[in-house]
């Protein structure tokens, strides 16, 4: 490995990726941007003119361009119209052209569309657009590039804002996606069928073919299951949206998740075989092989089945990177020219960057670039090592120990990604890939491939080649089940920051420079000492910081003296985090839809605020009710969280949801005490812990009292501290609110109220605030609900007695401190 500095292509791909990171973290600079940009251009061509020096020129102008670059997604500017100027307006007539292959899953399905028209109050605008849209009931027979027309409203693309949460519209937003809309299935029309009008359509067709062909495997054929089938798209064509979150899962527990994503393996089976029937058919032209461009005329010619599959698998970041570092291999045999590996992969990133800015942000391009630049980092250091074997066994011997060493590598080179993104390491992922890699790699996919392009000249053979694909396919999932079903075949992690990553990515840095140091003793000692002193320097840095890390977590955790409460944006629901002096966590409902298979707040924002905080331990969980908006969050919870107490009001329902959290609370071991045998009172690191209501009886008064219903039956909690109490009332009504200050009375005063039943008209009633008298309302309701909540009589109540309100609709996440004396509110968005 030489030193960075003889790599001018690093430093310029760094330089571009530092200005599309600040151009998407401080957007909308542009013209201040533009004009130095074009200086430091004008002056690079003139240094270039005059061949002067120009280190830092080329830096600033790469950086510059990437500012600029990414600047359409981030700050775009919409037409008049836009559907952007549509959204969250009356129901309307829309009419485009579908876009993509629409999907069906759960009883949905989902597209995405170009907007063409809209029709409101009957006069039909022009519009454009894309726009994501789910269709409900049922599957729909619906292709890409068919017409369709339906009735319903463009809603904005809006995040549930919490410290630190998936950036949802960024997301949509580098897909140039601007809005969502949902349509019955019975008023949704089709105007026209046809084709996307794209140059693609000849690969969108093949793909389409290839799909079908796969599909078409009769139930009696080897590996026709649906998870085969499933696999087998995203092996060959890049369609993973076949692949069940439970597959995947699997996949990602047994360290193989990388194999579903089309990447070198593929591309490079294709260019090696195609490679080595040109070269043999040119062999034979006697005007080339006089010449001696056999190499060089069989490379041109395996350009065209290399890019014809990348196309054909959809062109994703890992395919892209693949596809282009193939591309200079053969630029290398064609010019005759050695190659560099470490420039290769950055020609790969900047032409990737160029093409998609927004692709640096991609979990794909992130894993797929660390992982190959470990692995030609690590291998580069032991090619010593490999290259002194001599003899059959001793090189059998050497093979396997380089396969095992690139399976080691990858794994360290992604795995603080792996931890941010999906929170876990496969610890079997080693011993996995052994197995897996050869029956995937050197015989599935190559069968795949082989089905893929003799389709055209025969349907029978290519039927064939593929069941003998998905046989071995078949057995490789059964080796991946086994192995991920294996209770420490994956540890679940916190997921480390940004500073935790570039520190690992410093150490790994460091160790390498200082391994190539070793290995070059015998040059100039000037050049070897300023190896192990660059080394021993990044060593050192990313040691220090660790330990500076790790101190300020601890006392994050465990040392804080404050009590810090998080009142999450879920959507239409309510959950509360409560973090005590000392580090021990309360958490009060957890939010939830009616079906979590639709989304989970547990798994995707509660989850990963808990995990980002390096909690691990959930010492009370409290459901106020068994109502999904409540309970749903919270089964994701006790499944993976050590939860030491779960307190209920031990009131059942007939629900899925229920049904899972009670058994979740049993498989884990959860003690959850029977309501009747609860401690009403508790203090805890001086934090003061209150049942209120209901009253200990309260199932036995239901027969009698209609009123008591799951929501007036919520379990009220009151949390003080110091001078400062926080009450948690649930989805209490009128008449349980009524009943509760007959029972707590004065005790009620809060310093902050979370308004019961979400700022419903039927609850926060006069006596119920005045007992209270809060200085802040936090409401916890969905942007635009179908309830209409909050209530407008009952925001006039809390504005009547100088209260502030905070909606998680319009405010997001509402996070509070107090050492007991002063107190502190902030909010996810600052500014409405």
């Amino acid at each position: 490995m030489s030193l960075p500095i003889y790599r001018p292509i690093i430093w310029l791909t760094i330089s571009m990726i530092v200005g599309i990171i600040a151009g998407e973290a401080c957007p909308g600079y542009s013209r201040w941007v533009l004009a130095p940009a074009v200086a430091v251009g004008v002056a690079l061509v003139v240094s270039l003119k005059r061949k002067v020096p120009a280190l830092l020129l080329p830096l600033l102008f790469f950086s510059g361009i990437g500012y600029l670059s990414i600047q359409p997604w981030v700050e775009p500017r919409f037409p008049d119209h836009h559907i952007r100027h549509f959204v969250d307006s009356k129901a309307c007539k829309i009419t485009g052209t579908i876009l993509d292959k629409p999907v069906y899953d759960r009883n949905r399905t989902r597209f995405v569309m170009e907007v063409v028209s809209i029709v409101q109050d009957g006069s039909p605008v022009p519009a454009c657009g894309r726009l994501r849209v789910t269709v409900s009931k049922g599957p729909v027979s619906l292709s890409k590039g068919d017409k369709v027309s339906f009735f319903g409203r463009l809603r904005s693309i809006r995040n549930f804002n919490n410290p630190g949460g998936f950036d949802y519209e960024r997301y949509m937003a580098f897909q140039r996606i601007w809005a969502r809309s949902y349509a019955a299935v019975e008023k949704l029309s089709i105007q026209s069928r046809g084709k996307a009008s794209t140059r693609m359509a000849v690969f969108d067709d093949r793909r389409t073919r290839i799909s079908e062909m796969i599909d078409g495997l009769g139930t009696e054929a080897p590996g026709s299951s649906q998870s085969v089938k499933a696999v087998s798209r995203a092996l060959l064509i890049g369609d993973r949206k076949g692949i069940s979150t439970a597959l995947r899962e699997k996949f990602n527990r047994a360290g193989v998740g990388h194999l579903l994503a089309i990447s070198g393996l593929h591309i490079g089976i294709v260019a090696t075989v195609t490679f080595t029937i040109f070269r043999w058919i040119v062999a034979w032209l006697s005007p080339v092989l006089w010449a001696g461009w056999t190499r060089r005329t069989a490379a041109i010619l395996t350009f065209v089945p290399v890019l014809a599959y990348g196309f054909l698998a959809g062109m994703s970041p890992s395919t892209q990177r693949a596809v282009i570092m193939v591309s200079i291999f053969l630029l290398t045999l064609l010019f005759d020219r050695d190659q560099d590996l470490i420039n290769t992969i950055c020609v790969a990133g900047m032409l990737i960057l160029v093409i998609n800015p927004p692709a640096l942000f991609s979990i794909s391009f992130q894993l797929s670039f660390a992982a190959v630049l470990v692995i030609v980092s690590g291998m580069s250091l032991m090619r010593p090592i490999l290259q002194k074997t001599k003899g059959v066994k001793a090189t059998l011997i050497t093979k396997g120990v380089a396969f095992m060493a690139v399976t080691l590598f990858a794994t360290v080179g992604t795995a603080p990604l792996v931890m941010a993104y999906f929170n876990q390491v496969s610890l079997i992922g080693i011993v996995v890939n052994i197995i897996a890699i050869p029956l995937v790699g050197f015989l599935a996919v190559p069968l795949g491939l082989l089905a893929v392009f003799i389709q055209v000249f025969s349907t029978g053979a290519a039927s064939a080649c593929l069941q003998l694909s998905h046989w071995v396919l078949e057995k490789a999932i059964l080796v991946i089940d086994f192995f991920s079903g294996l209770p420490a075949a994956a540890l679940e992690t916190i997921t480390p920051s940004l500073v935790e990553i570039s520190l690992f990515y410093l150490m790994l840095l460091g160790v390498f420079s200082w391994l190539s140091a070793r290995h070059r003793e015998k040059q100039s000692n000037l050049s070897v000492g300023m190896r192990r002193g660059f080394a021993y320097g990044m060593i050192l840095f990313a040691v220090f910081g660790g330990v500076l890390d790790a101190g300020y977590w601890i006392h994050q955790r465990f040392l804080h003296k404050d009590l810090r409460i998080m009142i999450f944006d879920v959507g239409q629901g309510s959950a509360a985090l409560l973090e005590l002096p000392g580090g021990r966590n309360l958490l009060i409902d957890g939010g939830g839809f009616a079906d979590n298979a639709v989304f989970d707040t547990g798994k995707y924002i509660i989850a990963p605020y808990l995990l980002r905080n390096k909690i691990k331990t959930i010492h009370t969980l409290f459901l106020s009710h068994p109502n999904s908006d409540h309970l749903n969050g919270l089964i994701y919870i006790a499944e993976h969280f050590n939860v030491e107490q779960a307190i209920t009001n031990n009131e059942s329902s007939p629900t899925m949801g229920y049904q899972l959290f009670v058994e979740a609370l049993k498989k884990y071991g959860i003690d959850a005490p029977g309501y009747r045998a609860l401690e009403r009172i508790t203090t805890v690191a001086g934090t003061k812990i209150e049942i209120l209501y209901p009253p200990e009886d309260f199932l036995e008064k239901t027969l009698q009292e209609k009123w008591r219903n799951k929501n007036n039956n919520s379990l009220v909690v009151k949390v003080s501290y110091g001078q400062h109490a926080f009450l948690f009332p649930g989805d209490i009504m009128a008449k349980g609110e009524k009943a509760l200050v007959a029972a707590a009375g004065k005790n009620l005063k809060s310093t902050v109220l979370v308004s019961p039943h979400h700022g419903s008209g039927s609850s926060s009633t006069p006596l119920l605030i005045e007992q209270v008298n809060p200085e802040t309302v936090v409401v916890s309701c969905g942007w635009m609900n179908r309830f209409k909540f909050p209530d407008r009589a009952v925001l006039q109540r809390y504005e009547a007695i100088g209260a502030k309100v905070l909606r998680t609709d319009i405010n997001g996440a509402v996070q509070i401190r107090t050492d007991g004396q002063e107190m502190s509110i902030r909010t996810a968005i600052s500014k409405h």
